[in-house]
C-alpha cells in the first residue's frame, strides 16, 4: 500500500459555547443596602432572552478581564462589604463600560463565591445537570450580578494567572508585559516561593467547577459548555498553562486604537477590529 506523505487528518479543535447575558442600556444600582450592576433593556425593546449561547474560541474575553482589573481602584478583601464600602464612582465607571462590550460576567441576585455559576442554576449541586444546553432560554427585561463579589473573583482571576506565568516563566515574556502592573512583582515572588515549596502549580478559579462536553449533532463537533464569561475565562487559563506557550497566537497592542488584540501572526500589527493599516495611515494624513 502507498501511502500519501502528508496527512489529510485534521487537528481536533473543541468549540466553546459560552452563555452571554447582554443588554440595552446598564446601571449601578443599590438592592438591600448590597451593590449591583444591573442590565436591561429600553421600553422599545421590552423583554428579552435572559442569555444567548454563542460560540467562543479565544481567549480575547480573559485578557480583557485581567486589564479591568488593573483599571480599579478598589483592594481585594475577604469581606465583600468592605470591597463595598471601597468602591469609587471610577471603579464603577470602568465595570460598566466593561459590561457594554462585553455582558455580564455572571448574574444573580445575590452574592456569591461560585463566580463561574448563575443563580438561575440552583436547582442542583450537580453542575454536569446544571451545564446541559437547555433549549428554552427564560425570558426577562433586566439582570444583576454583585460587584463585589465580581471584584473577588476578578482577583483570584489574577491571582491564578500569574501563578501560571510564574510556573513558566514567563515574567519577562513580552506577550504578556501589558497585562502586568507593578505592584505584580511582590506577589509573582511570593507565588514562586509557594510553589517551590509545593512543587506545583495549584489554580483556585478551575478548581471550583469542570467542564462539560456534549455532542452536537447539528454541526457534527463536540462542544464544551460555558456558564458565562467568568467560566469560560477560567477555561481558557487552563490552555494557557497547558500550552507551555503562546502557539495560539501572539498579544498585541493596536497601534491606532491602542488596544490589546491576540494576532494569529507574529507580523500582524492592527487588531483588524476593524483597525487596519490603511486606516491608520488615513487617520495621520487627516491630522496634519
Amino acid at each position: 500500500m502507498n501511502y500519501i506523505d502528508k496527512t489529510e487528518v485534521p487537528t481536533p479543535k473543541l468549540n466553546v459555547n459560552t452563555k452571554i447575558s447582554k443588554w440595552d442600556k446598564y446601571e449601578f444600582v443599590e438592592i438591600n443596602k448590597m451593590k449591583f450592576i444591573r442590565g436591561y433593556n429600553s421600553e422599545s425593546i421590552g423583554n428579552s432572552k435572559l442569555f444567548e449561547y454563542k460560540i467562543i474560541n479565544t481567549p480575547d474575553i480573559l485578557f480583557k478581564l485581567l486589564l479591568l482589573h488593573q483599571k480599579l481602584n478598589v483592594k481585594f478583601h475577604h469581606m465583600q462589604k468592605k470591597i463595598s464600602d471601597e468602591l469609587s464612582d471610577d471603579d464603577i465607571e470602568n465595570i460598566l463600560n466593561f459590561c457594554k462590550l462585553y455582558g455580564l460576567p455572571f448574574w444573580g441576585k445575590n452574592p456569591t463565591a461560585n463566580f463561574c455559576i448563575n443563580q438561575e442554576h440552583n436547582k442542583s449541586k450537580d453542575i454536569a445537570l446544571n451545564t446541559i444546553i437547555h433549549p428554552i432560554i427564560p425570558f426577562a427585561n433586566e439582570n444583576f450580578f454583585h460587584i463585589a463579589s465580581f471584584i473577588q473573583c476578578l482577583y483570584w482571576l489574577k491571582t491564578d494567572f500569574l501563578r501560571i506565568v510564574v510556573a513558566n516563566n514567563w515574567e519577562d515574556d513580552i506577550n504578556i508585559f501589558h497585562l502586568l502592573k507593578s505592584d505584580d512583582k511582590q506577589r509573582m515572588a511570593n507565588i514562586h516561593a509557594s510553589q517551590s515549596e509545593n512543587k506545583q502549580t495549584m489554580l483556585f478559579l478551575p478548581n471550583l467547577n469542570p467542564y462539560v462536553t456534549y455532542w452536537d449533532d447539528e454541526k457534527m463537533c463536540l462542544v464544551l459548555n460555558c456558564e458565562n464569561i467568568i467560566h469560560f475565562s477560567t477555561y481558557q487559563l487552563c490552555l494557557l498553562q497547558q500550552a507551555q506557550d503562546y502557539s495560539g497566537g501572539y498579544i498585541k497592542k493596536c497601534p491606532k486604537c491602542n488596544q490589546l488584540f491576540v494576532a494569529a501572526k507574529p507580523q500582524q500589527k492592527y487588531c483588524k477590529n476593524p483597525c487596519t493599516r490603511q486606516a491608520y495611515y488615513s487617520l495621520k494624513r487627516r491630522k496634519k
